[in-house]
């Protein structure tokens, strides 16, 4: 190597041993600083938040065409590019080939490349590119954080050229980061069954962040204001912080690390750091949400996410690359690293919450639970839903009607030839509902509550049209079960393009809406697949 790019100081005392990771996209391998636990099983570039210079997946064909162009190849040198290319990958995850050589890392590069002469060829053929390509990591001073506790029975490498390829890859939960309690043992091998239980979310009236209130602590009532000061079992999150607020602390840490600020994008649209943010800081951070492969709580709502098949990964890349590092800084909430905190998460809803309102609330009556998921309802196979929901219109107020199989209506069909559904027979208007709705809101004393109707793409939500959709399919429970919300929010175009609209049409149904349903909604459920099916007509 020139002298020039040598650094100056003597070869560090380096105990311990390196951690390799090999990301299942590209398959490049890099090494794991402490302070970091990452799953090597869902290790991918853009997880590397330590190095993030080296956090874009680069395959061998890619590496091939740009070494080319450098003009760095030699046609004395016979290795193959698979060769060179993880050759250049084992050396600069190390600090490049001058850190290597000043620290004597060549045994440790020689037995992850199975190259003996790894360093003759690094000099002939890859210095000069790495000095036009490589701006990772040099760790010229840090060399050591490189460096974990050796395992018993494990020995560091020769000096020898031929050693044998290293055995261990990488720990089977990698190295506990240094903020992280370690999870135990216990946890690995007996992980808790959530498909029964759920979480329940709460909206803060204030600044409209989710809070998942813990098992054993009532949902607030109707009558009661929620903020998220009031979380008193997750105490490091009790704070309100909206998403302006959000977006500007998360562009300051950005810039001062000197990263790109720009939202990025999921699927082709613009990705909401604030609410995905949110969602997994509640649920214990992103090491809690892989460990325990919860990420469906983030898709499974979403029409554009739930059905790509790759999205779980996709969410996880986007995650650690823009937000992994800057939650390994800011949070300080709860983990829920043991099968005991977990159970604190997930409530289980056929027991009633234990615990205290909050003085001067009301107990929140049965029928006015703001979680209902829980309820039973049968799911339509996706092989019984073969065609398409016909939806008709009333001549006289409006209102949609989906149309049973084997029904007809006439051309000047109104609600009271509703013979399917007859509870549903009779024409509610749009002013009408707004006043009963009020009404309801105000007897339950919020009566200005409505006057926060959120808009979605600068369209304010019409309550009415929503309550009416969500209704004619059976009300709240049998859409969530079935995954039916597509079926109301693609009858309006400027809602169908966004990644987070069932998420944003679920929180403003279940804020405003479902309380008033669970009152007076008397129709068809729809909750059996016999009765569910008459709705598909091909």
């Amino acid at each position: 190597l020139p002298p020039s790019s040598a650094p100056t100081q003597s070869p560090a005392n380096l105990e311990g041993e390196l951690v390799w990771l090999e990301c299942i996209t590209c398959g490049q391998p890099t090494t794991l600083e402490r302070g970091y636990c990452i799953d090597p099983s869902t290790f991918t570039c853009p997880c590397n938040t330590w190095n993030p210079s080296l956090a874009l997946c680069c395959s061998e064909a890619q590496f091939a065409e740009a070494w080319q162009h450098t003009g760095a190849n030699n046609p004395l040198v016979s290795e193959k590019m698979h060769d060179l290319w993880r050759l250049y990958c084992i050396v600069t995850s190390l600090g490049g080939g001058a850190t290597v050589t000043t620290h004597q890392l060549w045994p440790h590069v020689v037995a992850r490349s199975h190259l003996p002469r790894a360093a003759a060829i690094y000099a002939t053929c890859l210095a000069a590119y790495q000095a036009a390509n490589f701006s990772g990591k040099t760790y010229e001073a840090e060399l050591q954080v490189l460096f974990h506790p050796q395992l018993p029975g494990t020995n560091p490498p020769s000096e020898a050229s031929d050693l044998p390829p290293l055995k261990r890859k990488c720990r089977s939960k990698g190295p506990q980061p240094l903020d992280l309690p370690p999870i135990p043992e216990t946890t690995a091998s007996k992980r808790v069954d959530v498909r029964y239980l759920e979480i329940g979310w709460v909206a803060c009236d204030q600044c409209d962040q989710w809070t998942a209130v813990a098992r054993g602590h009532p949902l607030p009532s109707v009558k009661q204001k929620w903020l998220c000061e009031k979380n008193t079992w997750n105490p490091a999150l009790a704070k309100c912080m909206p998403q302006k607020e959000f977006m500007a602390q998360w562009s300051a840490f950005r810039q001062a690390r000197h990263e790109d600020t720009a939202p990025p994008q999921l699927l082709g649209e613009e990705f909401d750091l604030w609410e995905v943010y949110n969602i997994i800081t509640q649920m214990g951070g992103f090491n809690t949400m892989c460990y325990n492969n919860w990420w469906f709580v983030i898709w499974k709502d979403r029409e554009n996410w739930m059905h790509h098949p790759t999205i779980e990964k996709d969410l996880q890349g986007v995650y650690a690359r823009y937000l992994l590092a800057y939650e390994n800084h800011f949070f300080k909430g709860n983990r829920y690293g043991t099968p005991d905190l977990i159970l604190h998460l997930w409530r289980d809803p056929t027991q009633p919450a234990t615990g205290t309102q909050p003085a001067g609330t009301d107990t929140e009556p049965a029928h006015l639970h703001p979680n209902p998921d829980h309820q039973t309802v049968q799911p339509l196979p996706s092989a019984l839903q073969v065609g398409r929901i016909i939806w008709i219109q009333c001549k006289a107020c409006h209102q949609l009607a989906t149309l049973e199989h084997p029904h007809t209506p006439g051309p000047q069909w109104v609600c009271t030839q509703n013979t399917w559904n007859k509870a549903m027979g009779q024409c509610v208007r749009e002013a009408a509902f707004n006043e009963a709705l009020h009404a309801f809101w105000a007897q339950h004393g919020k009566p200005d509550l409505l006057k926060g109707v959120p808009s979605i793409k600068g369209q304010l939500v019409n309550l009415w049209w929503l309550y009416n959709c969500v209704t004619q399919l059976g009300g709240w429970a049998t859409v969530a079960a079935n995954v039916w919300m597509s079926q109301i929010y693609r009858k309006i175009p400027t809602w169908a393009a966004l990644t987070s609209i069932g998420y944003l049409v679920k929180k403003t149904y279940l804020k405003y809406l479902y309380p008033y349903e669970a009152a007076h909604f008397n129709g068809k459920r729809y909750d059996t697949i016999e009765e569910a099916a008459k709705l598909w007509q091909k």
